[in-house]
């Protein structure tokens, strides 16, 4: 009988119990018959072999890191006890969008995220978020990470940042409109 050689655990062939040699694979090979350390490969859709994917801090990601363009505005409004828009960012037709908004006012007012499709034909707003903020907080921000937009079909896409003095005075706005667009 031949001699058989001995194995670790994890490089045993589990039909056998045989011990195997740890082979070298290259990202992109197949998988199949492929003798190598699970721990050290993964798989993609293709059944294809594909180092483990880590963020930049090293952290291992268990899905494909979203890549993104980003898009601010920044400005100043002047104080209104009517809607003013205070910053404006020009989408791109179908494309998915992840919004931050900061506002910052000395009197009590209302800041709305609003995402407005076909601008220049027949306009059709959505509301997507909304914050306060005056004396005690003169700044408020939303983050809507976790909600997506996706631009209208045709025509001018915009994001807008509004805002408008609860009460009596007027006092002028600052914002900041920041915008994530998948790619």
């Amino acid at each position: 009988m031949a001699d058989v050689r001995e194995s670790f655990a994890t490089l045993e062939d589990s039909g056998t119990g045989a011990g195997l040699p740890l082979h070298k694979v290259l990202e992109g090979d197949a998988a199949a018959a492929k003798n190598a350390s699970a721990g050290l490969v993964a798989k993609d859709n293709s059944n294809n072999l594909i180092y483990l994917r880590t963020d930049a801090s090293g952290n291992l990601l268990t899905k494909p890191a979203a890549e993104y363009a980003c898009l601010t505005d920044a400005a100043e409004a002047t104080g209104s006890l009517t809607v003013v828009d205070v910053c404006t960012i020009t989408a791109t037709v179908n494309k998915v969008y992840r919004v931050f908004a900061s506002g910052s006012c000395y009197r009590h007012a209302t800041f709305t995220v609003v995402a407005i499709a076909d601008v220049g034909g027949s306009p059709v707003e959505t509301e997507l978020g909304y914050f306060k903020c005056g004396p005690g907080e003169f700044t408020s921000e939303l983050n809507l990470s976790c909600i997506e937009w996706t631009a209208g079909g045709t025509g001018v896409q915009n994001i807008v940042l509004r805002a408008k003095n609860d009460f009596l005075v007027a006092s002028d706005f600052d914002g900041v409109l920041t915008a994530q667009e998948l790619v």
